[in-house]
Order: C-alpha cells, then sequence, then structure tokens
C-alpha cells in the first residue's frame, strides 16, 4: 500500500498539468502548464516510480541512507507545492499587465553599435573560456574530459570561470532573435556556428542543463514549422527527444569518466549511465531528496529565512577577483551539509524543497502559489501581444527560468533570467530599428500575406 501511495503521489501533479494543458492548447507556443507536465515527468514521475519500485525489490538509490519512510512526505510536498501553483495560475485568470511601451528609444546608430560590440564582446568571453578550459586540446586529440573547473597556477582553489559563459547567455539571445525573424533560416550565416560553438563548449565542460537549455529554447521560439503534415510533426518531434537524450547522455558518460576517447563514445552505455544518473541520483525534484532536505532542516532547526534568495546580491562579482566571496547558490549546502553526499556540483534542492528550507511549509504554500500567478500574467502578455515575434523569446525565456527554479534553485533561476534580460533589452532594440527600416522601405499594400501572418503568429 506504501508503494502504491508514491506511484499515485508520483504521477498526479504530471496528470494533473497535462490536464490542464490540453484545456488550454490552440496557441502557437506551448502554455506553461504543458511545459511544466514534460518537466515533472522527466524530473519527478519517473524518480518517483523507480523509488516505488525499490521498495519491494533490492535496488537501491543515491540516498537509501536516509531510509525509504519518508518518501511520502517528499511527495506529498511537491504535490501541495503544484497544488498551490495551480490555484494561483487558475486565479490570475485572464488578467495581464498593462505595460506601457519603454520611453526609452536609442537611435539607430548607436543600437547597431551596442549590438555588434555585445555580440563581439560576448564571443570573445566564451573563447577565452574555451581557451582557458583547455577545450582545444581536447577536440585536436579527440580524449574529452568533463572539465568543470579551472585551477589557478597558484593551486589553491578552483573557478567553473561562470563569469565567462555570461558570453554564452548573451549569445543564446542573439541567435534565437534572429531565428524568430528570419523565416527562412539559413544553414551558413555567423549565429548558426555560434550556436555549435556554444554547444560545443557545453558539451565538453559537461554542462547538461545549458545543453538541454539550447535545445529547448530554439524549439519553443522556432518550433517545427517545415513539417508539412500532422504526422510528419510528430514524427519531427520524436525524433528530436531523441537527439536530445542522446546528446545528454554521450555528457553524461564524458562526465562519468575522466578520460574517454570520442570513438570509445557509445550510444547505450551512455543511456545507461543517464538512466543511472536520472533514476538512482539525487538530482532534480527527487522525491528522496525533498523528503531528507525537510526532515533535515527541521531536526537541525536549520531554515535559512530567506538567505538563499538574498545572495544572489554577490553574483555579478566574479570569484577570480573575490575568491571568498559567499555561495551564491545553496546546493553545496545541501549536498554537504545536509544529504552528506560531498559532491563536487552539490545538490540543488529543486525550488519546493528550497521553499521550505527557508519558511516551511507555508513558504511552500504561498511561494508557489505567487510562482503560479505571476507565470499566469507572463502568459497572458504573450498572448496579448500584437507582434508575438517580440514576445516569444522574452516568454520562453521566462519558462525555461521556470524550469530551473523547480529543478534546481532560486540562485540559478535568477541568474539566468537577469543575463538574459540584458541580452533581450539590446536585441529587441536592434532588431526593432531593422523592421522600421524594411516596413519604410515597402509600402503596407505590396507587403506579403506571409510576412502578415508570421508577425500576427509568431
Amino acid at each position: 500500500m506504501y508503494s502504491f501511495t508514491i506511484c499515485v503521489l508520483a504521477v498526479l501533479p504530471t496528470a494533473l498539468f497535462f490536464v490542464l494543458a490540453r484545456l488550454e492548447r490552440g496557441t502557437a507556443v506551448p502554455p506553461p502548464t504543458f511545459i511544466l507536465g514534460w518537466t515533472l515527468l522527466f524530473g519527478y514521475t519517473l524518480k518517483g516510480l523507480y523509488l516505488a519500485y525499490t521498495l519491494n525489490s533490492d535496488l537501491t538509490h543515491r540516498l537509501a541512507y536516509f531510509g525509504d519512510k519518508n518518501l511520502d512526505l517528499g511527495a506529498f510536498a511537491t504535490v501541495y507545492g503544484v497544488m498551490a501553483f495551480l490555484v494561483g495560475y487558475l486565479a490570475v485568470g485572464k488578467t495581464r499587465l498593462r505595460l506601457t511601451s519603454t520611453s526609452l528609444r536609442l537611435h539607430p546608430t548607436l543600437t547597431h553599435i551596442f549590438y555588434y560590440g555585445l555580440f563581439c564582446v560576448s564571443l570573445i568571453l566564451m573563447m577565452t573560456f574555451f581557451w582557458k578550459m583547455g577545450f582545444l586540446t581536447q577536440v585536436m586529440s579527440l580524449q574529452l574530459v568533463a572539465t568543470k573547473y579551472f585551477v589557478l597556477e597558484q593551486g589553491d582553489y578552483a573557478t567553473s570561470l561562470g563569469f565567462l559563459t555570461m558570453g554564452g547567455d548573451f549569445l543564446l539571445i542573439f541567435a534565437l532573435y534572429y531565428a524568430v525573424f528570419t523565416p527562412k533560416l539559413k544553414a551558413l550565416n555567423v549565429y548558426t556556428f555560434t550556436a555549435v560553438f556554444l554547444f560545443l563548449c557545453y558539451f565538453l565542460s559537461s554542462r547538461r542543463n545549458a545543453v538541454l537549455i539550447m535545445i529547448i529554447a530554439f524549439l519553443m521560439v522556432r518550433g517545427i514549422r517545415k513539417a508539412p503534415k500532422k504526422v510528419g510533426r510528430k514524427f519531427a518531434r520524436i525524433v528530436l527527444v531523441g537527439v536530445v537524450l542522446a546528446t545528454l547522455s554521450f555528457a553524461s558518460q564524458i562526465r562519468g569518466r575522466s578520460e574517454v576517447s570520442a570513438k570509445d563514445l557509445d550510444l547505450l552505455s551512455a543511456l545507461e549511465i543517464s538512466a543511472e544518473h536520472t533514476l538512482r541520483g539525487a538530482y532534480f525534484m527527487d522525491i528522496s531528496k525533498t523528503a531528507a532536505i525537510i526532515t533535515e532542516t527541521k531536526r537541525r532547526d536549520v531554515f535559512q529565512l530567506g538567505q538563499s534568495y538574498t545572495a544572489v546580491v554577490f553574483a555579478p562579482i566574479p570569484r577570480v577577483l573575490w575568491p571568498g566571496k559567499p555561495a551564491i547558490r545553496n546546493s553545496y549546502f545541501v549536498g554537504d551539509d545536509l544529504l552528506d553526499l560531498r559532491s563536487k556540483s552539490g545538490a540543488p534542492p529543486s525550488g519546493i524543497a528550497e521553499l521550505y528550507m527557508n519558511f516551511g511549509w507555508l513558504g511552500i504554500g504561498l511561494g508557489m502559489l505567487l510562482v503560479g500567478g505571476v507565470i499566469r500574467l507572463a502568459y497572458n502578455n504573450y498572448l496579448a501581444a500584437p507582434d508575438k515575434r517580440f514576445a516569444r523569446v522574452p516568454y520562453a525565456i521566462t519558462m525555461l527560468c521556470l524550469v530551473l527554479f523547480m529543478l534546481a534553485d532560486f540562485g540559478m533561476a535568477v541568474l539566468f533570467f537577469i543575463r538574459y534580460a540584458i541580452a533581450i533589452f539590446v536585441c529587441h532594440h536592434y532588431w526593432m530599428s531593422i523592421l522600421s527600416r524594411r516596413q519604410s522601405d515597402i509600402p503596407l499594400a505590396q507587403r506579403s500575406l506571409r510576412e502578415k501572418h508570421w508577425e500576427a503568429t509568431g
């Protein structure tokens, strides 16, 4: 009966999101409920079903030393958080924020200077990251190593060089805007090469989250528009899901070894390692991890009272300049102090567990209620946008940051959002300038029906 309860609680939140998404279908982009349905399916439900199975078998998982008596506590906390999210989401209804257009209008010349200047600086940052992390040597020798940290010459500490990857976040937004405003994409252009270069950097550094963000972002802003038939589109989606899983699996295979030759990469082995991480590890919205965090936080009385949310103030300062900078994210506190995992990357608690770590059960209820309302407002504003091309990238980024909050923590979501927002501001004004110039050259009556439809639907 206990294992059956875990199964029900593992499936229920995902099912609620998909049912509501079914009622919201018919829009050009997937609604938040659809996105969260898939998020919970891979980040919560599969692990929950596996945990339920381990109760009656000899299989185990990463946090088995905490015992399995509190698994229902972790599952209940997740269901409680999802229900609060849905209450906030539904309570907003069709209300939207009536945002006035910004009064800041940059001169076209200044806009282009900012745009190409930021693009070049971002590319230089990522090239520096590529060089410092030794990726050129790996590519030339085809000996792949999961290099996540750069050890300084004095050897007293290592840094992830995260401030350099800020350039990659900027470049992703540049590529997304190009994909949105270009009806017919060209295979050979600077944005395509940039996207491939970013993918290579993230793959070699085993930044699986960054790889996944890139793939999902392009799918959300561009979609599968080239498949002429409904069956073709479904098949294309299946192929894309397969490609995504294979890519992440290869990244997991590299991460699981100290060094591996490119010729030794094997899809079956990669999928096996990926499944091992997903089912037996302590990743994402793991029921056992949530239960352990709630239990240990209460037992030790180490509630953070909002500290994990205010720590992002120190984020802009590179650790290279401030070696003693406090930890921005609480993944190391969770992994080392609460769960005793002692892993190099820590253990992000997930958004719901982090809310409990700060404000207890009341924090989960009120926090997820607020998140649900804010996300519904963002979705309503996208639907009401007069030109959805300008609204699509901000909406996609908002949904991606929501996924990061749910699967990782508040710090990661906010840091990505701030970086993306800077690039969105620059790209928004640049493409407004480009379109204004194009529209002034072509009379409205002579514009193609396809272009008008593209503006309306994005």
